[in-house]
């Protein structure tokens, strides 16, 4: 299974840089670095340090 994203009628194939193969363990691995880096943003206080509702905040 690809990970694909279709905008329109056109696929847009996206790279799988943790190279897994398996869905399952793909969903997890990538929960695994949200997970992480929302406890980064979070513990240095960087969170704080941004605007509610802007797009510098939406985009990080």
């Amino acid at each position: 299974m690809d990970n694909e994203l279709k905008i329109g009628g056109n696929k847009l194939i996206l790279e799988n840089k943790l190279h897994i193969i398996n869905p399952a363990e793909l969903a997890r691995e990538e929960e695994k670095i949200s997970k992480k880096k929302a406890k980064e943003l979070f513990e240095t206080g960087y969170l704080n340090s941004l605007v509610p509702g802007t797009n510098a905040t939406i985009n990080l």
